[in-house]
Protein backbone atom coordinates (compact mmCIF):
# COMPACT_ATOMS: atom_id res chain seq x y z
CA UNK A 1 0.00 0.00 0.00
CA UNK A 2 2.62 2.43 1.11
CA UNK A 3 4.97 1.92 -1.84
CA UNK A 4 1.90 2.68 -4.02
CA UNK A 5 1.27 5.73 -1.85
CA UNK A 6 4.75 6.99 -2.60
CA UNK A 7 4.13 6.62 -6.32
CA UNK A 8 0.82 8.37 -5.86
CA UNK A 9 2.56 11.31 -4.19
CA UNK A 10 4.82 11.63 -7.22
CA UNK A 11 2.01 11.29 -9.82
CA UNK A 12 -0.61 13.52 -8.23
CA UNK A 13 0.25 16.76 -10.06
CA UNK A 14 -0.37 15.10 -13.44
CA UNK A 15 -3.56 13.37 -12.42
CA UNK A 16 -5.68 16.36 -11.43
CA UNK A 17 -7.61 18.31 -14.03
CA UNK A 18 -6.13 21.66 -14.91
CA UNK A 19 -8.88 23.90 -13.61
CA UNK A 20 -9.91 21.65 -10.73
CA UNK A 21 -6.71 21.11 -8.79
CA UNK A 22 -4.55 23.96 -9.90
CA UNK A 23 -3.98 26.48 -7.11
CA UNK A 24 -5.58 29.81 -7.34
CA UNK A 25 -3.26 32.38 -8.72
CA UNK A 26 -4.62 34.97 -6.33
CA UNK A 27 -4.84 33.05 -2.98
CA UNK A 28 -1.89 32.80 -0.60
CA UNK A 29 -0.84 29.33 0.48
CA UNK A 30 0.04 28.21 4.03
CA UNK A 31 3.77 27.86 4.52
CA UNK A 32 3.28 24.55 6.38
CA UNK A 33 0.51 22.55 7.94
CA UNK A 34 1.03 21.05 11.44
CA UNK A 35 -0.78 18.06 12.95
CA UNK A 36 -1.82 17.30 16.54
CA UNK A 37 -3.56 14.53 18.51
CA UNK A 38 -5.84 15.55 21.37
CA UNK A 39 -8.50 14.10 23.65
CA UNK A 40 -11.85 13.76 21.87
CA UNK A 41 -15.23 14.77 23.28
CA UNK A 42 -15.56 11.45 25.10
CA UNK A 43 -13.07 9.58 27.26
CA UNK A 44 -12.27 6.97 24.57
CA UNK A 45 -11.92 9.25 21.55
CA UNK A 46 -8.92 10.80 19.81
CA UNK A 47 -9.23 13.95 17.73
CA UNK A 48 -6.78 14.74 14.92
CA UNK A 49 -6.22 18.44 14.32
CA UNK A 50 -4.54 20.44 11.54
CA UNK A 51 -3.19 23.96 11.63
CA UNK A 52 -2.41 26.03 8.54
CA UNK A 53 0.54 28.29 9.28
CA UNK A 54 0.71 31.74 7.74
CA UNK A 55 -2.48 31.69 5.65
CA UNK A 56 -5.87 30.04 5.56
CA UNK A 57 -6.58 27.26 3.10
CA UNK A 58 -9.81 26.24 1.30
CA UNK A 59 -8.48 24.30 -1.64
CA UNK A 60 -7.48 20.68 -2.19
CA UNK A 61 -5.81 18.65 0.53
CA UNK A 62 -4.46 16.35 -2.06
CA UNK A 63 -2.56 14.00 0.26
CA UNK A 64 -2.45 13.44 4.05
CA UNK A 65 -0.58 10.62 5.87
CA UNK A 66 -0.11 10.24 9.65
CA UNK A 67 0.52 7.31 12.00
CA UNK A 68 -0.83 6.84 15.56
CA UNK A 69 1.43 4.88 17.94
CA UNK A 70 0.74 3.30 21.37
CA UNK A 71 2.49 0.68 23.61
CA UNK A 72 2.35 -2.91 22.45
CA UNK A 73 1.53 -3.97 26.03
CA UNK A 74 -1.86 -2.29 25.74
CA UNK A 75 -4.83 -4.33 24.44
CA UNK A 76 -6.31 -1.14 22.94
CA UNK A 77 -7.32 -1.00 19.27
CA UNK A 78 -8.18 2.02 17.06
CA UNK A 79 -11.31 2.35 14.95
CA UNK A 80 -11.46 3.26 11.27
CA UNK A 81 -12.45 6.71 12.38
CA UNK A 82 -14.65 9.44 10.91
CA UNK A 83 -14.51 13.13 10.14
CA UNK A 84 -16.88 15.40 11.99
CA UNK A 85 -15.34 18.19 9.90
CA UNK A 86 -15.96 16.93 6.38
CA UNK A 87 -18.58 14.44 5.22
CA UNK A 88 -17.44 14.36 1.60
CA UNK A 89 -15.64 11.32 0.40
CA UNK A 90 -14.11 13.38 -2.40
CA UNK A 91 -12.57 16.25 -0.42
CA UNK A 92 -11.37 14.27 2.62
CA UNK A 93 -11.71 10.50 2.20
CA UNK A 94 -9.57 9.45 5.20
CA UNK A 95 -9.04 5.71 5.85
CA UNK A 96 -6.70 3.52 7.93
CA UNK A 97 -4.21 0.77 7.27
CA UNK A 98 -4.17 -2.42 9.26
CA UNK A 99 -2.90 -2.24 12.83
CA UNK A 100 0.71 -3.55 13.10
CA UNK A 101 3.08 -4.23 16.03
CA UNK A 102 6.76 -3.47 15.87
CA UNK A 103 8.93 -3.91 18.97
CA UNK A 104 7.46 -2.09 21.93
CA UNK A 105 4.72 -0.31 19.99
CA UNK A 106 1.58 -0.77 17.96
CA UNK A 107 0.90 1.41 14.88
CA UNK A 108 -2.07 2.36 12.71
CA UNK A 109 -1.57 4.66 9.73
CA UNK A 110 -4.35 6.86 8.30
CA UNK A 111 -4.28 8.20 4.71
CA UNK A 112 -6.39 10.67 2.71
CA UNK A 113 -6.17 11.38 -1.04
CA UNK A 114 -8.51 14.29 -1.82
CA UNK A 115 -9.67 15.43 -5.24
CA UNK A 116 -12.03 18.29 -4.34
CA UNK A 117 -11.59 21.62 -2.69
CA UNK A 118 -12.52 21.62 0.94
CA UNK A 119 -14.23 24.96 0.54
CA UNK A 120 -16.77 23.70 -2.03
CA UNK A 121 -20.31 22.88 -1.13
CA UNK A 122 -20.94 19.41 0.12
CA UNK A 123 -23.21 18.78 -2.86
CA UNK A 124 -20.28 19.60 -5.07
CA UNK A 125 -18.04 17.13 -3.19
CA UNK A 126 -16.51 19.71 -0.86
CA UNK A 127 -16.57 20.10 2.89
CA UNK A 128 -17.84 23.62 3.14
CA UNK A 129 -14.81 24.06 5.46
CA UNK A 130 -11.49 25.81 5.57
CA UNK A 131 -8.25 25.63 7.50
CA UNK A 132 -8.13 29.07 9.13
CA UNK A 133 -4.69 30.61 9.39
CA UNK A 134 -2.81 29.65 12.53
CA UNK A 135 -5.79 27.89 14.11
CA UNK A 136 -6.17 24.28 15.15
CA UNK A 137 -9.10 22.55 13.45
CA UNK A 138 -10.32 19.04 14.33
CA UNK A 139 -10.53 17.17 11.04
CA UNK A 140 -10.78 13.51 12.15
CA UNK A 141 -12.01 11.47 15.10
CA UNK A 142 -10.83 7.97 16.13
CA UNK A 143 -12.49 5.72 18.70
CA UNK A 144 -10.28 3.77 21.14
CA UNK A 145 -11.59 0.29 21.88
CA UNK A 146 -10.68 -2.47 24.39
CA UNK A 147 -8.50 -0.16 26.42
CA UNK A 148 -7.53 -1.02 30.01
CA UNK A 149 -5.40 0.99 32.38
CA UNK A 150 -3.79 4.06 30.94
CA UNK A 151 -2.58 4.04 27.35
CA UNK A 152 -0.60 6.91 25.80
CA UNK A 153 -1.31 7.66 22.11
CA UNK A 154 0.59 10.03 19.89
CA UNK A 155 1.17 10.80 16.23
CA UNK A 156 4.79 9.94 15.56
CA UNK A 157 7.65 9.86 13.14
CA UNK A 158 10.11 7.20 14.32
CA UNK A 159 12.50 4.67 12.80
CA UNK A 160 9.65 2.29 11.97
CA UNK A 161 7.42 4.89 10.26
CA UNK A 162 10.36 6.27 8.32
CA UNK A 163 11.42 2.86 7.03
CA UNK A 164 7.82 1.94 6.07
CA UNK A 165 6.78 5.28 4.50
CA UNK A 166 4.41 6.05 7.36
CA UNK A 167 5.81 9.45 8.41
CA UNK A 168 3.49 12.46 8.64
CA UNK A 169 3.06 13.99 5.17
CA UNK A 170 0.75 16.59 3.62
CA UNK A 171 0.56 18.08 0.15
CA UNK A 172 -1.76 20.85 -1.05
CA UNK A 173 -3.20 21.16 -4.47
CA UNK A 174 -1.14 18.20 -5.69
CA UNK A 175 2.11 20.03 -5.14
CA UNK A 176 5.07 18.56 -3.28
CA UNK A 177 7.21 21.60 -3.88
CA UNK A 178 7.36 23.56 -1.82
CA UNK A 179 6.99 20.99 0.97
CA UNK A 180 3.98 21.94 3.12
CA UNK A 181 4.53 19.21 5.77
CA UNK A 182 4.85 20.92 9.13
CA UNK A 183 5.54 19.49 12.61
CA UNK A 184 3.84 17.02 14.89
CA UNK A 185 2.74 18.44 18.23
CA UNK A 186 4.50 16.20 20.78
CA UNK A 187 1.88 16.36 23.52
CA UNK A 188 -0.03 13.16 22.80
CA UNK A 189 -3.12 11.83 24.55
CA UNK A 190 -3.56 9.48 27.52
CA UNK A 191 -6.69 7.35 27.37
CA UNK A 192 -8.06 5.39 30.34
CA UNK A 193 -7.18 5.59 34.04
CA UNK A 194 -4.44 8.12 33.53
CA UNK A 195 -3.87 9.86 36.80
CA UNK A 196 -0.48 11.53 36.74
CA UNK A 197 1.58 10.48 39.77
CA UNK A 198 3.99 12.56 41.82
CA UNK A 199 6.81 11.83 39.40
CA UNK A 200 4.76 12.99 36.43
CA UNK A 201 4.28 9.42 35.23
CA UNK A 202 0.87 8.78 33.81
CA UNK A 203 -0.69 5.89 35.66
CA UNK A 204 2.35 5.71 37.88
CA UNK A 205 2.31 4.41 41.43
CA UNK A 206 4.08 7.34 43.08
CA UNK A 207 0.88 8.72 44.58
CA UNK A 208 0.42 10.88 47.70
CA UNK A 209 0.78 8.72 50.80
CA UNK A 210 2.93 6.08 49.10
CA UNK A 211 6.56 5.50 50.13
CA UNK A 212 9.35 7.60 48.65
CA UNK A 213 12.88 8.64 49.50
CA UNK A 214 13.42 12.30 50.29
CA UNK A 215 17.20 11.84 50.15
CA UNK A 216 17.51 12.88 53.77
CA UNK A 217 19.18 10.25 55.93
CA UNK A 218 17.68 11.94 58.97
CA UNK A 219 14.06 11.10 58.13
CA UNK A 220 12.13 7.86 58.20
CA UNK A 221 8.80 6.69 56.79
CA UNK A 222 9.10 9.04 53.79
CA UNK A 223 5.88 9.43 51.76
CA UNK A 224 4.67 11.60 48.90
CA UNK A 225 2.62 14.59 50.05
CA UNK A 226 0.47 17.16 48.30
CA UNK A 227 -1.43 16.76 45.07
CA UNK A 228 0.04 15.07 42.00
CA UNK A 229 1.94 16.02 40.02
CA UNK A 230 2.98 18.85 42.35
CA UNK A 231 4.02 16.51 45.13
CA UNK A 232 6.70 16.62 47.73
CA UNK A 233 8.46 13.80 49.52
CA UNK A 234 8.84 14.12 53.25
CA UNK A 235 9.40 11.90 56.24
CA UNK A 236 9.47 12.01 59.99
CA UNK A 237 12.67 13.31 61.51
CA UNK A 238 14.75 10.64 63.23
CA UNK A 239 14.28 11.08 66.96
CA UNK A 240 17.28 12.02 69.08
CA UNK A 241 18.89 9.18 71.05
CA UNK A 242 17.56 8.69 74.56
CA UNK A 243 20.38 8.66 77.12
CA UNK A 244 19.39 5.90 79.51
CA UNK A 245 22.38 5.90 81.85
CA UNK A 246 25.27 8.12 82.90
CA UNK A 247 27.59 7.38 85.81
CA UNK A 248 31.12 7.57 87.15
CA UNK A 249 33.19 6.01 89.90
CA UNK A 250 33.25 9.37 91.72
CA UNK A 251 34.17 10.30 94.40
CA UNK A 252 37.74 9.18 93.95
CA UNK A 253 41.10 10.19 95.40
CA UNK A 254 43.67 12.15 93.44
CA UNK A 255 45.91 9.84 91.44
CA UNK A 256 43.21 7.23 90.86
CA UNK A 257 41.60 6.54 87.45
CA UNK A 258 38.32 8.40 86.82
CA UNK A 259 35.86 6.28 84.80
CA UNK A 260 32.89 7.85 82.99
CA UNK A 261 30.11 5.75 81.45
CA UNK A 262 27.07 6.47 79.28
CA UNK A 263 24.55 4.51 77.26
CA UNK A 264 21.73 5.54 74.95
CA UNK A 265 19.04 3.94 72.83
CA UNK A 266 17.65 5.03 69.48
CA UNK A 267 17.79 4.46 65.74
CA UNK A 268 20.91 4.63 63.64
CA UNK A 269 24.50 4.51 64.78
CA UNK A 270 24.91 6.38 68.05
CA UNK A 271 28.17 8.20 68.74
CA UNK A 272 29.27 9.80 72.00
CA UNK A 273 31.31 12.87 72.86
CA UNK A 274 32.36 14.16 76.28
CA UNK A 275 33.57 17.54 77.53
CA UNK A 276 34.51 18.48 81.06
CA UNK A 277 36.74 20.47 83.41
CA UNK A 278 40.39 21.23 82.75
CA UNK A 279 39.90 21.07 78.95
CA UNK A 280 38.80 17.43 78.94
CA UNK A 281 37.22 16.00 75.77
CA UNK A 282 36.76 12.48 74.42
CA UNK A 283 34.90 10.70 71.64
CA UNK A 284 34.77 7.40 73.53
CA UNK A 285 31.52 6.08 74.92
CA UNK A 286 33.14 5.25 78.27
CA UNK A 287 36.30 7.36 78.65
CA UNK A 288 38.80 7.31 81.53
CA UNK A 289 41.22 9.81 83.04
CA UNK A 290 44.28 8.04 84.41
CA UNK A 291 45.90 9.69 87.44
CA UNK A 292 43.09 12.22 87.88
CA UNK A 293 43.88 15.33 89.92
CA UNK A 294 41.64 17.63 91.92
CA UNK A 295 41.39 19.78 88.77
CA UNK A 296 39.17 17.04 87.28
CA UNK A 297 36.43 17.87 89.80
CA UNK A 298 33.28 19.31 88.21
CA UNK A 299 30.48 18.60 85.75
CA UNK A 300 31.00 16.46 82.63
CA UNK A 301 28.59 16.66 79.67
CA UNK A 302 28.01 13.70 77.35
CA UNK A 303 26.34 14.16 73.95
CA UNK A 304 24.76 11.15 72.23
CA UNK A 305 24.16 11.69 68.50
CA UNK A 306 22.79 9.59 65.65
CA UNK A 307 24.08 12.01 63.02
CA UNK A 308 20.72 13.76 62.76
CA UNK A 309 19.86 14.89 66.25
CA UNK A 310 21.39 14.58 69.68
CA UNK A 311 20.69 14.66 73.39
CA UNK A 312 22.85 15.55 76.38
CA UNK A 313 23.26 14.62 80.03
CA UNK A 314 25.58 15.72 82.83
CA UNK A 315 27.68 13.76 85.32
CA UNK A 316 29.03 15.39 88.50
CA UNK A 317 32.50 14.26 89.57
CA UNK A 318 34.52 14.83 92.76
CA UNK A 319 38.24 14.12 92.98
CA UNK A 320 39.34 14.47 96.61
CA UNK A 321 42.90 15.55 97.47
CA UNK A 322 45.27 13.13 99.14
CA UNK A 323 46.87 14.02 102.49
CA UNK A 324 50.47 15.19 102.56
CA UNK A 325 52.84 12.26 102.17
CA UNK A 326 54.09 11.47 105.68
CA UNK A 327 57.75 11.24 106.61
CA UNK A 328 59.32 9.06 109.29
CA UNK A 329 61.89 10.36 111.77
CA UNK A 330 64.06 8.01 113.85
CA UNK A 331 64.77 8.60 117.52
CA UNK A 332 68.20 6.97 117.22
CA UNK A 333 70.42 4.96 114.92
CA UNK A 334 68.58 2.69 112.52
CA UNK A 335 71.31 0.06 112.82
CA UNK A 336 71.94 -1.42 116.24
CA UNK A 337 72.65 -4.64 118.03
CA UNK A 338 70.17 -7.22 119.22
CA UNK A 339 68.57 -6.12 122.41
CA UNK A 340 68.42 -2.50 121.25
CA UNK A 341 65.50 -0.58 119.75
CA UNK A 342 64.64 2.64 117.93
CA UNK A 343 61.54 4.84 117.99
CA UNK A 344 60.04 5.77 114.60
CA UNK A 345 57.70 8.80 114.51
CA UNK A 346 55.25 9.83 111.75
CA UNK A 347 55.09 13.49 110.67
CA UNK A 348 51.28 13.26 110.85
CA UNK A 349 49.69 13.52 114.27
CA UNK A 350 46.55 11.61 113.20
CA UNK A 351 45.30 9.02 110.75
CA UNK A 352 48.40 6.84 110.95
CA UNK A 353 48.50 3.14 110.13
CA UNK A 354 51.97 1.61 110.30
CA UNK A 355 53.08 -1.34 108.28
CA UNK A 356 53.11 -3.20 111.60
CA UNK A 357 49.41 -2.47 112.05
CA UNK A 358 50.00 0.05 114.82
CA UNK A 359 47.86 3.21 114.70
CA UNK A 360 49.88 5.48 116.99
CA UNK A 361 51.99 8.38 115.80
CA UNK A 362 55.19 6.65 116.99
CA UNK A 363 56.29 3.04 117.26
CA UNK A 364 59.32 1.40 118.88
CA UNK A 365 60.88 -1.43 116.89
CA UNK A 366 63.59 -3.92 117.80
CA UNK A 367 63.62 -6.20 114.77
CA UNK A 368 65.08 -5.76 111.33
CA UNK A 369 62.74 -4.67 108.55
CA UNK A 370 61.46 -1.81 106.39
CA UNK A 371 58.80 0.24 108.11
CA UNK A 372 56.29 2.62 106.46
CA UNK A 373 53.27 4.57 107.61
CA UNK A 374 50.05 5.37 105.70
CA UNK A 375 48.03 8.46 106.58
CA UNK A 376 44.30 8.56 105.69
CA UNK A 377 42.35 11.83 105.72
CA UNK A 378 38.66 12.48 106.31
CA UNK A 379 37.78 11.83 102.64
CA UNK A 380 39.25 8.35 102.89
CA UNK A 381 42.23 9.33 100.73
CA UNK A 382 45.65 8.18 101.83
CA UNK A 383 49.35 8.69 101.28
CA UNK A 384 52.16 6.33 102.24
CA UNK A 385 55.61 7.31 103.36
CA UNK A 386 58.81 6.01 101.92
CA UNK A 387 60.08 2.93 103.72
CA UNK A 388 62.54 3.29 106.60
CA UNK A 389 64.89 0.33 106.99
CA UNK A 390 65.94 -0.85 110.46
CA UNK A 391 68.86 -3.28 110.78
CA UNK A 392 69.34 -5.26 114.00
CA UNK A 393 72.75 -6.96 114.08
CA UNK A 394 73.19 -10.20 116.10
CA UNK A 395 75.32 -10.27 119.26
CA UNK A 396 78.20 -12.76 119.52
CA UNK A 397 77.84 -15.86 121.73
CA UNK A 398 78.28 -15.02 125.46
CA UNK A 399 81.85 -16.05 126.34
CA UNK A 400 82.75 -18.29 129.28
CA UNK A 401 85.92 -18.24 131.39
CA UNK A 402 87.88 -21.35 132.32
CA UNK A 403 90.54 -21.32 135.12
CA UNK A 404 93.90 -23.03 134.74
CA UNK A 405 94.11 -23.80 138.48
CA UNK A 406 92.52 -23.09 141.84
CA UNK A 407 90.81 -19.75 142.02
CA UNK A 408 91.93 -19.42 145.69
CA UNK A 409 95.64 -19.47 146.52
CA UNK A 410 98.27 -17.77 148.67
CA UNK A 411 99.96 -14.58 147.94
CA UNK A 412 102.68 -15.10 145.48
CA UNK A 413 100.60 -17.62 143.55
CA UNK A 414 98.61 -17.04 140.29
CA UNK A 415 95.96 -18.57 138.04
CA UNK A 416 95.40 -18.44 134.26
CA UNK A 417 91.91 -17.44 133.06
CA UNK A 418 90.98 -18.32 129.42
CA UNK A 419 88.06 -16.94 127.29
CA UNK A 420 85.98 -19.37 125.20
CA UNK A 421 86.28 -16.94 122.25
CA UNK A 422 89.49 -17.02 120.31
CA UNK A 423 89.05 -13.43 119.07
CA UNK A 424 87.48 -10.13 119.98
CA UNK A 425 88.22 -10.40 123.70
CA UNK A 426 88.52 -7.46 126.02
CA UNK A 427 89.06 -8.46 129.66
CA UNK A 428 87.95 -6.43 132.58
CA UNK A 429 91.63 -5.86 133.16
CA UNK A 430 91.88 -4.27 129.70
CA UNK A 431 93.81 -7.16 128.27
CA UNK A 432 92.79 -8.24 124.74
CA UNK A 433 94.31 -11.71 124.68
CA UNK A 434 92.30 -14.90 124.85
CA UNK A 435 93.94 -15.76 128.26
CA UNK A 436 95.21 -13.73 131.17
CA UNK A 437 97.18 -14.74 134.30
CA UNK A 438 96.03 -13.07 137.49
CA UNK A 439 97.67 -13.08 140.94
CA UNK A 440 95.43 -10.68 142.78
CA UNK A 441 92.02 -11.13 144.23
CA UNK A 442 89.09 -9.88 142.24
CA UNK A 443 86.18 -10.74 139.91
CA UNK A 444 87.28 -11.07 136.32
CA UNK A 445 85.08 -10.94 133.18
CA UNK A 446 85.66 -10.87 129.44
CA UNK A 447 83.70 -9.03 126.72
CA UNK A 448 83.69 -10.36 123.13
CA UNK A 449 82.91 -7.95 120.22
CA UNK A 450 82.04 -9.25 116.69
CA UNK A 451 82.48 -7.67 113.28
CA UNK A 452 79.19 -5.71 113.58
CA UNK A 453 80.42 -4.09 116.79
CA UNK A 454 78.04 -6.09 118.92
CA UNK A 455 79.35 -7.59 122.18
CA UNK A 456 78.59 -10.07 124.92
CA UNK A 457 80.13 -10.20 128.38
CA UNK A 458 80.84 -13.31 130.37
CA UNK A 459 79.80 -13.91 133.91
CA UNK A 460 82.37 -12.76 136.47
CA UNK A 461 84.99 -15.24 137.75
CA UNK A 462 86.24 -14.52 141.34
CA UNK A 463 89.88 -15.11 142.26
CA UNK A 464 90.91 -15.11 145.97
CA UNK A 465 94.58 -14.62 146.97
CA UNK A 466 95.20 -15.35 150.67
CA UNK A 467 98.00 -13.42 152.50
CA UNK A 468 101.08 -15.29 153.86
CA UNK A 469 101.83 -15.16 157.71
CA UNK A 470 104.76 -13.06 159.11
CA UNK A 471 108.11 -14.81 158.78
CA UNK A 472 108.81 -16.44 162.17
CA UNK A 473 112.08 -16.10 164.21
CA UNK A 474 113.70 -18.76 166.40
CA UNK A 475 115.28 -18.09 169.78
CA UNK A 476 117.56 -20.67 171.40
CA UNK A 477 117.16 -21.61 175.01
CA UNK A 478 120.90 -22.48 175.39
CA UNK A 479 124.07 -22.92 173.54
CA UNK A 480 123.59 -23.96 170.04
CA UNK A 481 126.71 -26.04 170.20
CA UNK A 482 126.92 -28.79 172.75
CA UNK A 483 128.01 -32.37 173.26
CA UNK A 484 126.10 -35.37 172.34
CA UNK A 485 123.50 -36.12 174.76
CA UNK A 486 122.90 -32.44 175.29
CA UNK A 487 120.03 -30.31 173.89
CA UNK A 488 118.89 -26.81 173.25
CA UNK A 489 115.40 -25.39 173.20
CA UNK A 490 114.44 -23.33 170.12
CA UNK A 491 111.33 -21.15 170.43
CA UNK A 492 109.29 -19.76 167.41
CA UNK A 493 108.12 -16.24 167.43
CA UNK A 494 104.73 -17.47 166.18
CA UNK A 495 102.51 -19.10 168.64
CA UNK A 496 100.70 -21.17 165.92
CA UNK A 497 101.12 -22.75 162.53
CA UNK A 498 104.49 -24.48 163.23
CA UNK A 499 105.90 -27.12 160.97
CA UNK A 500 108.90 -29.29 162.12
CA UNK A 501 111.90 -29.38 159.92
CA UNK A 502 114.88 -31.82 160.43
CA UNK A 503 118.52 -30.97 159.81
CA UNK A 504 121.50 -32.89 158.61
CA UNK A 505 125.08 -31.97 159.02
CA UNK A 506 126.84 -32.21 155.75
CA UNK A 507 130.03 -33.18 157.40
CA UNK A 508 128.32 -36.08 159.02
CA UNK A 509 128.29 -37.92 155.78
CA UNK A 510 124.73 -38.76 156.19
CA UNK A 511 124.71 -39.35 159.83
CA UNK A 512 121.93 -37.71 161.78
CA UNK A 513 123.13 -35.11 164.22
CA UNK A 514 119.93 -34.72 166.14
CA UNK A 515 116.20 -33.86 165.97
CA UNK A 516 113.73 -31.34 167.18
CA UNK A 517 111.28 -32.32 169.79
CA UNK A 518 108.35 -30.16 170.67
CA UNK A 519 107.64 -29.34 174.22
CA UNK A 520 104.65 -27.00 174.36
CA UNK A 521 105.62 -23.79 172.66
CA UNK A 522 109.23 -24.79 172.60
CA UNK A 523 111.27 -27.08 170.48
CA UNK A 524 114.32 -28.97 171.76
CA UNK A 525 117.07 -30.21 169.58
CA UNK A 526 118.01 -33.71 170.59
Amino acid sequence: MFSSLTRLRNLLPGLFLAGLLAPSATLAQPTTVDIDLVQGPTANQLDVRLRANGASFTEVISNLVFTVRWPSTSPATLSIGSSPWCASNQAFPLGPSAQVTNGSFKYRTYTSVGNAQIGWLIDDGGCEQSLPADTWVTVFRINVNNNTGCTPFNITNDAFTLADNRDFFISLNGQQVPNRTGTIDATGVNIGSCTVDCLGVVGGTALPGTPCNDGNACTVNDVYTGTAPSCGCAGTLVAAPVITNTSSNSPICAGATLSLTASATGSGTITYSWVGPNGFSSGAQNPSIIGATAAATGSYTVTASNGCSSSQANVSVTVNPNPATPTISAGGPLTFCAGGSVTLTSSSATGNVWSTGATTQAITVNTSGTYSVTVTNGNGCSATSAGTTVTVNPNPATPTISAGGPLTFCAGGSVTLTSSSATGNVWSTGATTQAITVSTSGTYSVTVTNGNGCSATSAGTTVTVNPNPATPTISAGGPLTFCAGGSVTLTSSSATGHVEHGRHDPSDHGEHLGHLQRDGDQWQWM
